[in-house]
């Protein structure tokens, strides 16, 4: 059986990983002032991060259509056997209830839909996951039982400098904006598997303390269990200068920890960075090996 991998644009893979794997990939919608542009496909990044720069509105963001899911379902079918779609967290968009009503429209399509229940590199990682289990040449059922225990092990923290989008997308409210911005309080947030939102779980002072805050769940999150050798970690960003200094204290923090480990990095598409501006940076975490291990 050939088993394709569908995903969305909120996945935030290197193009490289996208390319090598065979991932397939649906655009979301992003729109700055009276233009509207597919993800990544007719804006990139650094087009996008440029553009809301000089615009005087906020970029808003929309699903894919179910029409549009149904043309991609078709597609797919004629390549596959079966398809794993995989995308962000149904508590964050609609993408992932007009994948269910395309195949609803189409029950003849052989579709399994999976909520990642994660974003970005997030949603990234358990596409990687999928795409080696395919690679690995394990049976449908195998596979989609193992991305349903995976996600649940994802873990994302991510904080900004400047708080402007969060407050404007309604994460926070206008007067913890101001008084953040004011005094150099950073939100550390969260997402993970168990979350509805995005989580403001702390405001930390100065950004020295922020890197290390957000570096001790690294910290928590390995010595969890006496696993090894099985994590992959992640660093996402909207504009890379705002990262460069953490970059470097995360790769110190995980090279402490002497254990094997595969390493992403990339930044966030225009449809996150929506939501977060171009100050945005953090980590993913996730036991990803722990999973291919298994299989072996």
């Amino acid at each position: 059986m050939t088993i394709g991998i569908l995903t969305d644009s909120t996945c935030d893979l290197p193009d490289s990983i996208i390319k090598d794997y065979n991932i397939e990939f649906i655009p979301l919608t992003v729109r700055i002032g009276n233009r509207q542009y597919k993800d990544k496909i007719e804006i990139t990044s650094n087009q996008f991060f440029s553009q809301i720069k000089s615009s005087e509105v906020m970029p808003t963001t929309s699903q894919p259509s179910a029409g549009e899911f149904s043309t991609k379902y078709a597609e797919l079918n004629e390549k596959y056997d079966h398809i794993i779609s995989i995308h962000l967290s149904s508590h964050l968009s609609g993408t992932i209830q007009s994948a269910k009503l395309a195949l609803k429209e189409n029950p003849d399509y052989n579709v399994t839909i999976i909520d990642s229940r994660s974003a970005s590199m997030g949603l990234g990682f358990l596409v990687i996951l999928a795409s080696k289990l395919v690679r690995s040449g394990f049976e449908k059922e195998h596979i989609i039982k193992i991305l349903n225990e995976a996600k649940q092990e994802i873990e994302i923290y991510l904080t900004v400098d400047d708080l402007s989008f969060l407050q404007k997308g309604g994460r926070i409210n206008k007067a913890q904006s101001f008084i953040g911005n004011l005094i150099n309080l950073k939100p550390v947030l969260k997402l993970d598997f168990n979350s509805k939102s995005v989580e403001p779980i702390d405001k930390v002072r100065g950004t020295k303390k922020t890197h290390n805050k957000i570096l001790e769940f690294v910290d928590d999150y390995i010595s969890k269990d006496n696993i090894e050798n099985n994590y992959w970690f992640g660093l996402l960003y909207g504009e890379k200068e705002y990262a460069e200094t953490f970059k470097d204290k995360f790769q110190q923090t995980i090279d402490k920890k002497k254990c094997d480990y595969e390493y992403y990095e990339n930044n966030v598409g225009p449809v996150i960075g929506s939501h977060t501006g171009p100050t945005v940076y953090g980590i993913i975490l996730f036991k990803g090996g722990k999973y291919l291990n298994e299989q072996i």
